[in-house]
């Protein structure tokens, strides 16, 4: 079995090793919810991956992320993990949500230990308090 399967909900998540996120047509348009459904279904007779990582941080991630995060659940993956920003995860009610729907992993960016610094870098005013707040999560 392979190890991870990336899935780009929206082009506003984080890219791996990058700190801001492209625009989203950098990425093209957002991920059609019935792809990744069909995939999962597939998926769950056939098992490929192990972990799923659902990547995203816009509308997209908002209006479908939990029924992504049950099919992956459902599709036979071990272990999925959700790459956002912080702010989504600031509330513990948030985080429960996201681990009831399947989630097992959470990755967030924290990209300096000075807050002014991070902020600078994210592009995003309180980033680094919404970070630390998640982690306490």
């Amino acid at each position: 079995m392979a190890g991870d399967l990336v899935v780009m909900i929206d082009g506003e998540g984080p890219r791996p090793g990058s700190l801001r996120s492209p625009s989203p047509s950098a990425h093209g348009a957002a991920l059609d919810p019935r792809l990744f459904l069909d995939f999962c279904a597939a998926h769950e007779r056939a098992p490929r991956y192990e972990r799923v990582i659902l990547v995203g941080d816009g509308q997209p991630l908002e209006q479908h992320g939990f029924v992504l995060a049950e099919a992956a659940r459902r599709g036979g993956f071990r272990r999925i993990r959700l790459d956002t920003g912080p702010w989504r995860l600031t509330n513990p009610r948030q985080v429960q949500a996201v681990v009831q729907a399947g989630v097992t992993e959470v990755s967030v960016g924290l990209h300096a230990t000075d807050p002014a610094l991070h902020d600078r870098l994210c592009d995003r005013p309180g980033d680094f308090r919404a970070a630390k707040q998640c982690l306490a999560n």
